[in-house]
Order: C-alpha cells, then sequence, then structure tokens
C-alpha cells in the first residue's frame, strides 16, 4: 500500500508530507538527492550534484526562497523530492531542483509542486517562466508542456559525465 498523502501542515513521521519553508540542512539533502538520483537513473557524475549545491548556494545568497517560493516532499521525515522558483528579474521567474524519489513518482506529487510553483509565479505577476531540464526527463517533460511551457532552445551538453540533450523551457504568463 502507498503512503498516505499528508496535508502541508502535518508532521513528517509516517507517509508523505509536502511544506513550503527551507529549513537548516535542506541544501545538503537537494543537492544529495539529485546527485544519487540523476547518477543512479541518467550516468550523470559528481559535477552535476556539485552544479546543484552551487546553484542552490547562488539562490539563497540572492534571497530565495524570501524571492520565489520551494516545496519540500518528505518521506517519513527525510527530504525525497523538490522544487522551487526563484525570481530572475522584476517579471521573469525560473522553475528548479525538481525531483522526485523513485518512491514517490506516479503519486501526482511532481505535478502537484510544479502547478503550485507556477500558480505561485503568476500571482507574483511574474510574465517570463522558464526551466532547463534534459531530454532523457520524459515525464517531467509532459507536465511542464501541459501547463504551457514550451521548449525553446535544445543543445548538447557533456559536462556531467555523459553526452545529454539540454532543453530550455518557457511559459509566458496568460493574459489576465
Amino acid at each position: 500500500m502507498p503512503p498516505m498523502l499528508k496535508t502541508r501542515e502535518e508532521p513528517a513521521t509516517h507517509g508523505i508530507s509536502l511544506r513550503s519553508d527551507l529549513r537548516a540542512g535542506d541544501i545538503g539533502a537537494i543537492s544529495r538527492l539529485h546527485g544519487t538520483v540523476y547518477a543512479a537513473e541518467h550516468g550523470l557524475d559528481q559535477r552535476f550534484e556539485a552544479g546543484v549545491a552551487g546553484g542552490l548556494a547562488h539562490a539563497v545568497e540572492g534571497g530565495w526562497p524570501g524571492r520565489g517560493a520551494i516545496r519540500v516532499a518528505e518521506l517519513d521525515g527525510r527530504v525525497a523530492g523538490s522544487a522551487a522558483l526563484t525570481v530572475e528579474g522584476s517579471s521573469e521567474g525560473r522553475l528548479r531542483f525538481v525531483l522526485l524519489d523513485p518512491a514517490l513518482r506516479g503519486q501526482g506529487m511532481g505535478r502537484r509542486m510544479v502547478e503550485e510553483l507556477v500558480a505561485e509565479a503568476d500571482s507574483l505577476e511574474l510574465d517570463l517562466l522558464d526551466l532547463i531540464t534534459f531530454s532523457d526527463l520524459g515525464t517531467a517533460g509532459q507536465i511542464y508542456r501541459s501547463m504551457g511551457f514550451e521548449v525553446v532552445e535544445t543543445h548538447r551538453f557533456s559536462g556531467w559525465g555523459r553526452p545529454i540533450l539540454m532543453q530550455r523551457y518557457e511559459r509566458q504568463r496568460p493574459a489576465a
């Protein structure tokens, strides 16, 4: 039986919870999760995890999540997923650090996190929302496209241990 989904305010003692704050230890846990999952599933090396850690540190130094938003999924009290919105300018934002532990996939959690952050971007009146990913992440790409994101740029990249096709998606805020 899959774990029971709890509301945002309930502690993650058993099952799954989703929270919208960044806590001590989250930067390391989010970086580690990215490193272990992407190494196992996509053959990416430690340079990928280091890049995630650097991106998280840079975002925090720039005022995030105070300027933006975070969703952290927990499974039995440990970080098991994340998604973030960073404000990149007066009317632009970026969706980043989107990942779920394989144990949480297929339950709608990833879609929920992305939907909440897209709604947050719209409430902040961010006209342009973008994200950078790679083509192997087909389910994530389906979620992004279903929310109005379109691939606007692709390029080959080999800096994380194996060649991948990077993709940049954009979404324009719908007219009011």
